[in-house]
């Protein structure tokens, strides 16, 4: 046994936790109304399929108090019903939204309708 299988683990463990520190440093920064957050892309800043659900409704919460974020992009798959159900408490209450990208992601009839109610 040559080791490899636990190297892959271990960078998988790096992998989630510099995914946890980005979102955590972004969600503090939309928390701050920070000027230089316009615009929120969960595929490209991080692994946002793993993040608890209570920081999704977290971020629907700091979404909802923030003046400055204008575009929220969540799409190829990052959520499905229950994560755009808690999001979307806090999302529909925002008024800086000017557009929100939700494609290709796995949502059912609940999903849609919660965004809906936007």
């Amino acid at each position: 046994d040559d080791g490899s299988d636990d190297d892959d683990d271990d960078e998988d463990d790096d992998d989630e936790e510099e995914s946890e520190r980005n979102w955590i440093t972004t969600l503090q920064r939309i928390k701050e109304n920070d000027p230089e957050i316009t615009w929120l892309c969960g595929s490209d800043m991080y692994t946002t399929r793993d993040i608890a659900d209570e920081w999704w409704e977290e971020l629907g919460g700091a979404i909802a108090n923030n003046t400055l974020l204008g575009l929220v992009n969540l799409c190829n798959g990052i959520l499905n019903d229950q994560k755009m159900s808690l999001l979307f408490r806090g999302l529909q209450r925002s008024s800086s939204i000017e557009a929100i990208q939700l494609y290709h992601n796995q949502l059912g009839t609940v999903g849609v309708q919660t965004s809906n109610t936007c």
